[in-house]
């Protein structure tokens, strides 16, 4: 049995996700990731629930968190364009929920 150097979650992580997206994975794939993206306050409040090719769908739990949320959203997308790539997001959609 060939002996393999361990491997951190943060290394593994991006390609794992890519895989994901490619493979048509339910958004809730982003979870792990969500609270360091949009920070704890919002990540208790939204959660990723549709990913369709470049756009990520987020469900909030109230029109307030809503707008909170789509004030963020360029800083949103630029984190998951410089943290994880692989996805391929490039819009978000925010919806109550």
């Amino acid at each position: 049995m060939a002996s393999r150097e361990p491997s951190s979650l943060r290394t593994l992580l991006p390609a794992l996700l890519g895989r994901l997206a490619r493979e048509g994975a339910p958004a809730s794939a982003l979870q792990p990731v969500w609270a360091a993206l949009v920070g704890p306050a919002l990540a208790a409040q939204c959660r990723p629930t549709a990913l369709h090719g470049g756009l990520l769908v987020v469900t909030t739990a109230s029109p307030l968190w809503a707008g909170a949320l789509e004030a963020q959203t360029p800083t949103v997308l630029a984190r998951l364009a410089e943290r994880h790539p692989e996805l391929g997001i490039s819009r978000l959609e925010v919806r109550v929920g």
